[in-house]
């Protein structure tokens, strides 16, 4: 565990940031530190090797591989949002400004002697940020994660409510194809005593069983296997609902 300890002043200064390119970088890092990556980066580290090895579009990474371990910051640069996409860090890596390159080599390289690596920088700035950004973006896709990584980060809303919105629209379209046919093909007749309480009590059961589908869902997040678990909490809904057995059958 790491325990960050911050007064006041120092966390009111303080803000948090997701920054894909930051893992992506750090992943080059721990490649350049590991001759075999620790678990669970083994196979990981293996499969970005590969690529590393094989496809030429991702030559300009090298660069990471050579920088001390004090290096320009602009070639990881601190994001400017709390949720930047890797699209965005991309461009802004592009963007980066010729006088922001060389105050850095100044803070770094005082002598004015920069490594050969470093040089295309100061020499060709732009064509040396475009393939460096290129690089970068073809490590990803020869991984098979740009994809992923074009669409992070987002708010877990806008990726748990269009599935939700879903499953909710198939619930419903189940129920009333249900009530349809069986009222079609078996001439079953829908009869309510008390429609207004019949509503309230179909209210609040939705409500319960959102409530406990919240419960299911906690478990699948500390439990890999949790649908060994909540199979068997399923099936009480089943059976008092009359889904297994008639109600009338199920004693009083």
């Amino acid at each position: 565990m790491i325990r960050i300890e911050l007064d006041e002043p120092t966390l009111s200064r303080t803000r948090i940031a997701i920054s894909p390119l930051g893992e992506l970088v750090c992943g080059l890092y721990l490649l350049r530190r590991h001759a075999e990556a620790p678990w669970p980066y083994t196979s990981w580290a293996v499969r970005a090797r590969e690529v590393l090895r094989t496809e030429p579009a991702t030559a300009p990474l090298a660069l990471y591989f050579q920088l001390p371990s004090r290096s320009p910051d602009f070639l990881d640069p601190v994001p400017e949002t709390a949720l930047p996409t890797f699209a965005e860090q991309l461009d802004r890596l592009r963007a980066t400004p010729a006088e922001v390159i060389a105050e850095q080599f100044a803070t770094y390289h005082p002598d004015g002697d920069l490594p050969e690596f470093l040089r295309p920088f100061r020499d060709d700035r732009q064509a040396a940020l475009d393939r460096l950004a290129g690089g970068l973006a073809a490590n990803q896709r020869w991984q098979g994660t740009l994809e992923m990584i074009m669409l992070a980060p987002r708010r877990p809303v806008l990726v748990v409510l269009p599935i939700t919105a879903a499953t909710a629209l198939t619930g419903t379209y189940a129920l009333l194809a249900t009530l349809l046919w069986g009222r079609l093909i078996y001439g079953i007749r829908l009869d309510f005593a008390h429609p207004l309480r019949f509503l309230a009590a179909a209210l609040a059961c939705v409500a319960g069983l959102g409530m406990f589908g919240l419960l299911l869902a906690s478990t699948f997040v500390l439990i890999r296997n949790a649908n060994a678990l909540a199979n068997p909490l399923d099936y009480p809904i089943w059976l008092l609902s009359g889904m297994l057995v008639p109600v009338s059958v199920l004693p009083s």
